[in-house]
């Protein structure tokens, strides 16, 4: 078996990809700041960098994998529902528009869908909401 190689899309125009590192660059010193002797919250509101927990939007976490099924090329979606009682999924293929394609209430999710042309690559994206 010869296994296909795989060539990341590109970025999207005006999108620039991030060094690796940067979100610790940011958040690292915040984190020491906040620990510092003269912190209170009221500087942090005044600094921007206190959210109130109204203004958080909490959202499943998932994870996707590619499995050989039964009959087809599978993706199996792993999620994190937190206290929420089942994920509300979409998917779409390449461009394509966004799809319902399941509700549910227990990890993980098998996506089964056949390939739109057989024997052809084709990109998939998901997302979930509560």
């Amino acid at each position: 078996m010869v296994l296909r190689t795989f060539t990341a899309p590109g970025l999207p125009a005006g999108v620039s990809a991030a060094l690796p590192g940067t979100l610790n660059c940011t958040f690292a010193p915040i984190a020491k700041m906040e620990l510092g002797a003269g912190y209170t919250e009221t500087i942090g509101t005044d600094l921007g960098i206190v959210v109130s927990q109204e203004t958080e939007k909490a959202v499943p976490k998932f994870a996707t994998t590619s499995e050989q099924g039964a009959d087809c090329q599978c993706v199996k979606s792993i999620f994190y529902k937190c206290t929420r009682m089942r994920v509300y999924i979409e998917s779409r293929h390449g461009a394509g528009a966004w799809e319902f394609i399941g509700i549910d209430t227990e990890s993980p999710y098998m996506d089964e869908r056949p390939l739109l042309l057989a024997s052809t690559p084709e990109v998939r994206e998901y997302r979930m909401r509560f």
